[in-house]
């Protein structure tokens, strides 16, 4: 297990000193990443190295011992991780954001939840298929893991399919989502903060969009590595190829756009929820749309940088190839659909009705 600063009790770090800890795993998880896709799922180690790094305390009520911190601390994590794994950055985006999501259930749940002892709390994930109106929690007891997690990208995600049959599942342990999605909050809930006032729609969309921004920062950064290597030691008469140096400029500008979206949605959703007020249709419209488009950009560039390297990017141990799969991968999901976010947020800019249940 990689040595991290451990938080003793509950004491809180300071907001910035999270993605210092994410960094600071970047080398083991790179060692690991081969073996988490042969494994399919991510190690015991990887996980308790998160848990002690806090990671997956940072959208905890504070009444639980979380730190309830601004949700793009918790993003901004997940995007440092994606630059050295993105198996392990989705399913850190995935468990991170549901323990969000469960702050927003009756407080019962909560309790049923983190009330148990140890150093790693439950963790927990669920699937939100478009027909689902409710989510349920069930303890491990109540389901059925069926092993069918063979892709191609995020192969160490462990997405494997949950079997629930014939299990009672109590008032206080149901949460709908329509609800959540419009900011109607359950009055069994207590935790009102501003962290909690976010569309879960939307908290779940750009916990998503966020290791794309890593994948695709990890690409570039080691395109240009590459471009250096070539042109180490080879004299300032070196042939020079214009055609790469306009590609990083490209991906490096696209990028940094790409991130700077990401990061001002985030800041006009909780300016929104700081001020006690609910973010308008229109932003949340954009907010939407523009989750799907930030996947996008960051896969358009994984893709141009993985052109360009060649042949070679096509070996198992590049990991390039490696990223160009899960990016692919994350791009998939159903909330990264850009035609229907995109046709949507067009619609009500010419006035007509909104068509997506998450808003």
């Amino acid at each position: 297990m990689a040595v991290v600063e451990r938080m003793p009790g509950s004491d809180i770090a300071p907001a910035g000193q999270f993605v210092g800890r994410a960094a600071a795993l970047g080398q083991v998880l790179r060692e690991r990443a081969r073996d988490c896709e042969k494994l399919r799922r991510l190690s015991s180690e990887t996980i308790a190295d998160f848990a002690e790094a806090g990671f997956f305390d940072i959208l905890k009520p504070r009444r639980h011992g979380g730190a309830e911190l601004d949700p793009l601390v918790f993003l901004r994590v997940c995007i440092e991780i994606a630059r050295h794994c993105g198996s392990s950055a989705w399913v850190l985006a995935i468990l991170g954001i549901h323990n969000w999501r469960l702050a927003l259930f009756p407080d019962q749940a909560a309790r049923d939840v983190w009330s148990g002892s140890g150093e790693t709390s439950s963790l927990i994930a669920a699937s939100t298929p478009p027909s689902l109106q409710y989510l349920f929690l069930v303890p491990r007891s109540d389901f059925v893991i069926e092993d069918d997690w063979h892709v191609a990208g995020l192969k160490g995600t462990g997405t494997n399919t949950i079997v629930v049959a014939d299990a009672f599942v109590p008032d206080h342990r149901a949460s709908s989502e329509a609800d959540t999605a419009r900011l109607r909050k359950d009055p069994a809930s207590s935790n009102d903060g501003p962290v909690y006032r976010y569309p879960w729609g939307l908290m779940l969309a750009y916990a998503i969009a966020a290791p794309a921004i890593g994948m695709a920062g990890a690409a570039i950064d080691h395109y240009i590595g590459s471009a250096q290597e070539r042109l180490a030691g080879a004299g300032p008469d070196a042939a020079v190829n214009p055609h790469a140096n306009l590609l990083i400029a490209n991906c490096r500008t696209m990028l940094d756009c790409a991130e700077t979206k990401f990061t001002r949605n985030l800041e006009e959703l909780g300016h929104a929820a700081r001020m006690g007020s609910e973010p308008s249709l229109d932003l949340r419209a954009r907010c939407r749309w523009e989750a799907s488009w930030i996947a996008g950009c960051c896969a358009s560039q994984v893709d141009a940088i993985f052109a360009a390297l060649g042949v070679g990017a096509l070996f198992d141990q590049h990991p390039l190839q490696r990223i160009f799969r899960d990016i692919h991968a994350l791009r998939a999901h159903r909330i990264m659909n850009a035609e229907s976010t995109g046709e949507n947020f067009g619609r009500l800019q010419v006035g007509l009705s909104n068509r997506e249940f998450f808003l």
